[in-house]
C-alpha cells in the first residue's frame, strides 16, 4: 500500500492532522500476549512519528474501558486508535497481529509490514535513530 495512500486514510479515519510526520504504525489488542510485549517496548516513547491501533481479536477486546485501563497501567505515552471493525487494518492484508507497518520515505513512498519475529529488531534500529 502506498504511504500517501495510508496516511490520507489516517488522517480521514482518526481525524489525524499532521499525519506527515508518521513513520511507524502499530497495530495490536489487548488479548494478544505478543502485542502487550511489544508495546512495552514501545511505551517510552513519545514521538510524533508512531501510533498505535488497537484491533480486537474478540468481544473482551471491544471493552473499551479494558483497553484504556492497560495503557493506564502501563503508562503508555503513545496514541491508541481504535479500528474495532477492521475498517483501517483490513487493507494491509495482515492476518498477524501484532503488525508493524513502517512508511518508508525513502523508498518511494512504499510502506512495508513487519510481523511479531522481524518487529524487535525493527525497533531497535528505528528508535536508536
Amino acid at each position: 500500500m502506498d504511504r500517501t495512500v495510508i496516511l490520507e486514510q489516517l488522517s480521514e479515519r482518526f481525524g489525524l492532522q499532521d499525519v506527515n510526520k508518521i513513520e511507524m504504525i502499530y497495530f495490536w489488542s489487548l488479548s494478544c500476549k505478543h502485542c502487550k510485549q511489544i508495546f512495552n517496548q514501545l511505551h517510552n516513547q513519545h514521538s510524533d512519528s508512531i501510533i498505535t491501533i488497537h484491533v480486537p481479536l474478540c468481544e473482551d477486546d471491544r471493552d473499551i474501558d479494558k483497553v484504556n485501563q492497560f495503557i493506564n497501567d502501563q503508562a503508555i505515552k503513545l496514541p491508541v486508535y481504535f479500528d474495532h471493525d477492521h475498517d483501517f487494518f483490513a487493507p494491509f492484508d495482515s492476518i498477524y497481529l501484532p503488525t508493524l507497518v513502517v512508511l518508508e520515505k525513502e523508498q518511494d513512498g512504499i510502506s512495508k509490514m513487519i510481523y511479531i519475529d522481524e518487529i524487535e529488531e525493527k525497533l531497535k534500529t528505528k528508535l536508536a535513530s
